[in-house]
């Protein structure tokens, strides 16, 4: 059984809000009635996913269940992915044939590849996440894939603008941010100073100036956009308050109007594109020396993406569908960022210069699309979604 080390008391908190947070966002809340029997989470042609990721290792699940534990866990996917790990998954537990499994299991392994990931690599301690996707079937070349969470800053920055109180403003004022992603709709919001409100579109105002810039970040980081490239955060430091567009790169627009008095907006600055991935996946991975499953010698990109600016030093999660990944990027501005991704396919999604895409084919000539990355939904042709909550704002606007 793999040791989970266990973080210092002030961190305690934090992971379980963000487990709950990572369970929901995909789905994935556990149940703790049990589910009528016989409902499983094979597709309807029988087919079983199972994603494996740091929760596979750090989420233990026994042999020795009772029925009425084996019925509550019917449907947990990482339980099943345990059992089979395991050889004890229950007989009536989900078409899988367990022999099959185990044969699978004993192959032996032969000369593995690598390829690089750039100026950085999985930090210590952590993990990729395997997909697998269907157990009762031979690996798939095609449809089983792995994702890689790169320890390094992406080489983006975010465009950026910073407001300044030089008093207290009057009531019933207007300022506003507009963000604008390239062939995309501007989306505006537009806030109003208060006497009394702190609540909604309204931010409170008094002649501290250090709390109207707290209550006026507040007021943006309350209000995130529905669209995951039209989203804005506010950081406030005494009397400043710096908006980041979430999204990072040359291809969003920030702008702005203000009609408070004792408080102006600075100059914007524009997001700037870096070189540097920072998660990326791969199938294909039966590839190798010799003769290998895939007839490949190395596997292929089917991502590579510079999600934000900070690295991802940590495991990524996975949905059971296979389409959503989750991660946490470190910004050096905005602190811990939560990802929830849906990537797209094709070459839009893994870069376009020559030593990426035309070596992006399994051959003995390795592809650089980790310094050749994709800004993930905002790079020309990506269909990727990627959504972003900066994690201090659970805790700061319960609502949002």
């Amino acid at each position: 059984m793999n040791a989970l080390k266990t973080p210092q008391s002030h961190y305690v908190a934090f992971h379980a809000r963000f487990a709950v947070l990572l369970l929901t966002a995909f789905g994935l809340a556990i149940s703790f009635t049990p589910p009528a029997r016989g409902q499983s989470f094979a597709r309807p042609d029988g087919s079983v996913p199972v994603p494996t990721d740091w929760s596979s290792r750090h989420v233990v699940f026994t042999a020795g269940f009772t029925p009425e534990q084996a019925a509550t866990m019917w449907n947990e996917p990482r339980a099943y992915a345990q059992w089979l790990l395991h050889g004890n998954a229950p007989v009536y537990s989900g078409p899988v044939d367990s022999g099959s499994v185990r044969k699978h299991a004993r192959r032996k392994l032969k000369k593995d590849w690598a390829i690089s990931l750039g100026a950085g690599g999985v930090a210590q301690g952590m993990s990729p996440a395997k997909y697998t996707f269907d157990v009762n079937q031979p690996p798939s070349c095609m449809f089983d894939f792995a994702v890689f969470p790169i320890n390094a800053s992406t080489g983006n920055t975010r465009a950026n603008v910073v407001g300044t109180f030089t008093g207290e403003p009057q009531t019933g004022a207007t300022t506003s941010i507009t963000i604008t992603p390239t062939g995309g709709t501007g989306v505006t919001l537009t806030l109003t100073s208060s006497a009394s409100s702190n609540t909604g579109l309204n931010f409170q105002v008094s002649s501290t100036i250090s709390t109207n810039a707290t209550n006026l970040a507040a007021a943006i980081n309350r209000n995130l956009s529905s669209t995951a490239l039209d989203r804005i955060v506010a950081v406030a430091s005494g009397a400043t308050v710096t908006v980041f567009g979430l999204t990072p790169g040359n291809r969003v627009i920030l702008t702005d109007a203000n009609a408070l008095n004792n408080f102006s907006w600075g100059t914007v600055t524009p997001g700037t594109n870096g070189a540097q991935a920072n998660i990326v996946a791969f199938n294909q991975l039966y590839s190798g020396s010799g003769t290998s499953l895939c007839n490949l010698s190395n596997p292929e990109f089917i991502f590579s993406y510079a999600s934000g600016v900070g690295p991802v030093a940590t495991s990524p999660g996975l949905s059971l569908s296979g389409t959503e990944i989750s991660y946490v990027e470190n910004d050096p501005s905005i602190g811990a960022i939560l990802h929830v991704l849906t990537f797209g396919s094709g070459s839009t999604e893994y870069g376009t210069i020559a030593s990426c895409a035309s070596n992006n084919n399994g051959g003995t000539t390795l592809p650089t699309c980790a310094t050749d990355p994709v800004i993930p939904g905002s790079t020309s042709g990506s269909t990727a979604t990627d959504f972003m909550l900066p994690l201090g704002l659970v805790a700061a606007n319960a609502a949002t």
